[in-house]
């Protein structure tokens, strides 16, 4: 992988880990006004990262790293009890 591909990986990583964090505020945290339209614009722009990263690492590996970025950001104790239910299912 270039390193140029590298670096829009990493930059598309830290994305998709941020709006994960925020779907996780607006799921637990005070500001709950408008929770639906704020998380389903997070959601919005979490498929836009996933798809740019499906271009550069492939539709697999895209998948396996969203989900394992969602699930370490919303679900408790890192999505660690999830993630071995859905180790070969789309999450």
């Amino acid at each position: 992988m270039s390193t140029t591909i590298s670096s829009e990986v990493a930059r598309l990583r830290m994305r998709i880990a941020r709006e994960c964090e925020a779907m996780h505020r607006g799921l637990s945290g005070v500001a709950m006004v408008a929770r639906h339209a704020f998380i389903n614009e997070r959601y919005t722009a979490l498929e836009a990262s996933w798809q740019r990263l499906e271009e550069l690492i492939g539709a697999e590996q895209a998948s396996t790293l969203v989900c394992q970025t969602y699930f370490r950001m919303i679900e408790p104790n890192g999505g660690k009890a999830h993630a071995a239910e859905t180790a070969t299912e789309d999450c």
